[in-house]
């Protein structure tokens, strides 16, 4: 919708900035919901008195885990060099194909099209395994590939929502994972290591694709970011099970936990 305002307003800095204070706006109905919110349903987990050492206690805790180590490390991959199409998508519009900011606004469109089909998909899931985290995320990066080799605009906008629902397949799969599997003591301290490495990579991967960009060209920096999100991927699975002996393919069996290699 927003991509559909930006050019419908003309485009441009002013457009875009009606569209930004419009998006600030719609964040009133989030905070309605939670005003609104039956706290009498909510079965909220005891409290822990702050004290010395929590965040050193969810580290230790994080590398006792290894199927959370796992998920921490595809989702700093994904995060980093992967989720940068504000970057990306705006670089191939103006730089391959020669378009403007209307033309950028609609790739945001199509792209979000993806990404809705992909969280309504994730809503009908009743869990979330290791094997779809594995498998999105390195989807997601040869979809980005695929991404950055077509031939016209039209071609590629027509093929970002795949890049869409693949990312946010990840997201979802990720986030899931993670609190499901954390214990409810552990789960705001997890979850907070797992926000800074989702977001914190991202400041990093800028830097890098903007720099693959002034070097290869803006087609790399979608070439590029995927093939780090997959082959990363693929890495943090071979380093996990070799650090915590354990057989590879249990990774992608469809269950939570996993099996240390006899003997």
């Amino acid at each position: 919708v927003a991509g559909a305002m930006i050019a419908a307003l003309g485009s441009g800095v002013r457009a875009t900035g009606w569209v930004i204070l419009i998006t600030a706006a719609t964040y009133g109905a989030m905070l309605y919901t939670l005003t609104r919110l039956r706290s009498d349903e909510l079965r909220p987990p005891p409290l822990l008195p702050r004290a010395k050492g929590q965040l050193g206690d969810a580290i230790r805790y994080v590398r006792s885990r290894p199927d959370i180590l796992l998920v921490l490390g595809v989702v700093f991959c994904a995060g980093t060099f992967g989720l940068n199409f504000q970057l990306t998508t705006a670089l191939m519009a103006t730089e391959v194909y020669g378009m403007g900011a209307g033309e950028y606004g609609i790739l945001g469109s199509v792209l979000a099209i993806g990404s809705l089909a992909g969280g309504l998909v994730a809503a009908r899931r009743g869990s979330s395994r290791q094997r779809l985290v594995i498998v999105s995320a390195v989807a997601f990066g040869i979809a980005e590939m695929i991404a950055g080799l077509m031939p016209s605009y039209l071609t590629f906008a027509l093929f970002l929502p795949v890049c869409g629902f693949a990312g946010l397949t990840v997201i979802t799969a990720a986030n899931s994972f993670v609190q499901m599997a954390t214990d409810a003591a552990m789960r705001g301290r997890v979850m907070a290591l797992y926000m800074m490495i989702f977001m914190g990579g991202t400041p990093i991967g800028d830097q890098v694709l903007g720099w693959v960009a002034d070097h290869f060209g803006a087609r790399w920096t979608l070439i590029g970011g995927g093939a780090l999100t997959a082959l990363g991927t693929i890495t943090v699975v071979l380093l996990t099970t070799h650090l915590q002996g354990i057989v590879p393919r249990e990774y992608l069996r469809p269950h939570h936990h996993l099996r240390p290699v006899a003997g």
